[in-house]
């Protein structure tokens, strides 16, 4: 299963970018919730 070189860039981008989305999520959910404890 050889994929075309721009179909494999577009998953790439795609997981990455989810990826750092998570990421993101992750983050801004800990900073509420240290909020939330020492507010």
């Amino acid at each position: 299963m050889s994929y075309p070189y721009q179909f494999r860039l577009k998953i790439i981008k795609l997981v990455t970018e989810q990826d750092y989305g998570i990421r993101e999520m992750a983050k801004l959910h800990k900073i509420s919730h240290a909020i939330v404890i020492f507010g």
